[in-house]
């Protein structure tokens, strides 16, 4: 279920990516490793052995029950394809296929900052 606050959160991460999008990028990307309480929670998104911010956020606004994205996170966020940079977050919506999507996923692997750069 989607907490009721996530289109609010989703705004307000926009707001700060207005005001200092590398800072948001380097947000993004920071993945500390964390232990396995943690990576068995059943709503905080995490990596094989790390989590971050969206996988925090993901946490309190909940996950998809069903469907192509059950499993996933609400928020998701827009990376620039060429810059690989954090243009914006955006919330989910279910009823897109993936496969349709444009949007470039940020979960699984924890990626270097080169691929960022």
């Amino acid at each position: 279920m989607k907490h009721p606050a996530t289109e609010e959160l989703v705004a307000f991460l926009n707001s700060l990516v207005a005001l200092d999008p590398e800072w948001m990028t380097q947000m993004v990307l920071h993945r500390p490793e964390c232990n396995d309480k943690l990576l068995d929670h059943p709503t905080v998104q995490c990596g094989e052995d790390c989590a971050g911010l969206l996988g925090l956020l993901n946490g309190f606004c909940g996950i998809i029950e069903e469907g192509d994205y059950k499993g996933f996170g609400w928020i998701v966020a827009i990376i620039d394809s060429e810059t690989n940079k954090v243009k914006g977050f955006n919330v989910t919506d279910p009823t897109v296929p993936q496969e349709e999507s444009d949007l470039k996923w940020v979960g699984g692997a924890k990626p270097t900052l080169e691929e960022f750069e």
